[in-house]
């Protein structure tokens, strides 16, 4: 009985990281897929912007992020769970190369599924699930980072509380369906007033599985990711520049399923990118995830 559920992210750059997507990891880096059941969950990606030509001393920023995720079901609708990332966030700018790592904000969700149609004999299964979330600023935050020549969102943590609303609608014909999935995140300000912008990230995903025998399989995906990210904006209710950006990323990936274990490999192709008011150049992303199932 697969449903996958897509937990898309990515990272940030230039005057701000976050202007780059580097918040929208928040609901796992990379993709998760899953069956309806409880899992624990390690993952690590890669993203990477780069100063577009003739915009300042042509930074080159790369953001390693590795996680953990936990979800469990307390009934076959109720679901809660908990996502803890740690970042490496490096720009290097001709010979010189900064680098600030730690832990990031933890990320508290719950999940219902208010319909559902998973009948056994028949091939057609849908689930939609609406849910909540809740970042606890727990990691590591640095207000005076621009004194190091950083912008604010090179942290690895926001500093700040914030609320999420998550969508994921699933559908699948026998071995093959689709998903899609929404999220939007809104920040509260930090000690000092500063405001990080909302973020919304929305993705649809096709995929099919292949047994390869009784134990495991094979699935082949492909999606979209859509991205968007408002100016953060300073105490003074000025937008900070070189926030703010949006994009759109076609993503192939493949999962290995054997018994309750899944390895997940998924890839991130820039089509259209708008980051930083066109600043920055959106490279490349990669993610990998092992799961357990329980």
């Amino acid at each position: 009985m697969l449903v996958l559920t897509m937990l898309l992210s990515a990272h940030g750059l230039v005057t701000a990281c976050d202007a780059c997507g580097c918040s929208i990891m928040g609901q796992p880096a990379g993709l998760l897929s899953e069956y309806r059941k409880s899992f624990l969950s390690l993952g690590w990606s890669r993203a990477g912007f780069n100063a577009a030509p003739g915009v300042g001393e042509g930074s080159n920023d790369v953001f390693h992020t590795m996680d953990l995720t936990f979800r469990y079901f307390l009934s076959d609708r109720l679901s809660a769970g908990l996502y803890q990332p740690f970042r490496i966030n490096s720009r290097s700018v001709g010979q010189t190369q900064q680098s600030i790592s730690g832990l990031s904000d933890t990320r508290l969700n719950v999940n219902y599924t208010f319909f559902k149609q998973d009948d056994v004999g028949k091939p057609w299964e849908i689930y939609l699930d609406l849910g909540a979330g809740f970042i606890i600023p727990t990691g590591k935050y640095d207000p005076h980072l621009h004194d190091h020549d950083l912008p604010e969102n090179f942290n690895p943590g926001n500093g700040s509380f914030g609320a999420s609303i998550l969508q994921t609608s699933s559908v699948s014909y026998k071995s093959a369906g689709l998903v899609l999935k929404n999220s939007w995140t809104q920040f509260a300000e930090t000690s000092t007033g500063y405001t990080f912008g909302s973020q919304w990230s929305g993705s649809l995903l096709v995929f099919i599985d292949l047994p390869v025998d009784s134990t495991s399989s094979i699935l082949p995906m492909a999606g979209i990711q859509v991205e968007s990210v408002a100016k953060d904006v300073y105490a003074n209710g000025i937008n900070v520049h070189g926030t703010g950006g949006h994009g759109v990323f076609f993503t192939p990936g493949c999962q290995i399923k054997f018994k309750d274990w899944l390895c997940t490999f998924q890839y991130a192709l820039p089509l259209s990118a708008d980051y930083s008011g066109g600043e920055v150049k959106a490279d490349n992303r990669i993610s990998i995830q092992l799961t357990h199932l329980f």
